[in-house]
């Protein structure tokens, strides 16, 4: 049961990002999270440190730049740590694109869960990009500008 419910946590967190519903993608954080991000190109692995859902909520609509996003989860593995808590490694394809490119981020988030009250939030996540891709797109039956 606690596979399936971190499961459709971290599907929430990737469908509430793609829709642009960065205060509900909060919401599923505890009130104290902490969101560690990247900065590609300069950093590929966690170095922004987000604290607070108000904070993590405001760190993510940076990607409001974008025409479009689109995060597949393509792997998990969650360990349970007691009653109450998890950790978990996340891989995911993101897809970021703008004026007909799309920057393709393999990456995996690192993980910590806990259960409050009946409800699983991440308590801790830190995004590590492996590596990106950058290829030219279609996007709303138009093809790219050259």
């Amino acid at each position: 049961m606690v596979r399936s419910e971190l499961s459709q946590l971290v599907s929430r967190y990737a469908a509430a990002v793609d829709q642009t519903k960065f205060g509900v993608a909060a919401a599923l954080f505890t009130a104290d999270a902490e969101l560690v991000l990247p900065e590609p190109p300069r950093a590929y692995g966690p170095i922004r440190s987000i604290v607070g859902r108000p904070a993590i909520s405001e760190g993510l609509s940076q990607v409001r730049h974008f025409d479009v996003t689109f995060h597949a989860i393509v792997g998990e593995v969650f360990t349970p740590s007691g009653d109450v808590a998890a950790i978990g490694r996340v891989s995911c394809v993101a897809h970021h694109v703008r004026d007909g490119r799309d920057w393709v981020w393999h990456l995996h988030y690192d993980d910590r869960y806990r259960c409050v009250g009946h409800e699983w939030k991440i308590e801790y996540r830190a995004l590590t990009v492996d590596f990106i891709d950058e290829r030219t797109v279609m996007t709303a039956g138009r093809p790219p500008e050259r």
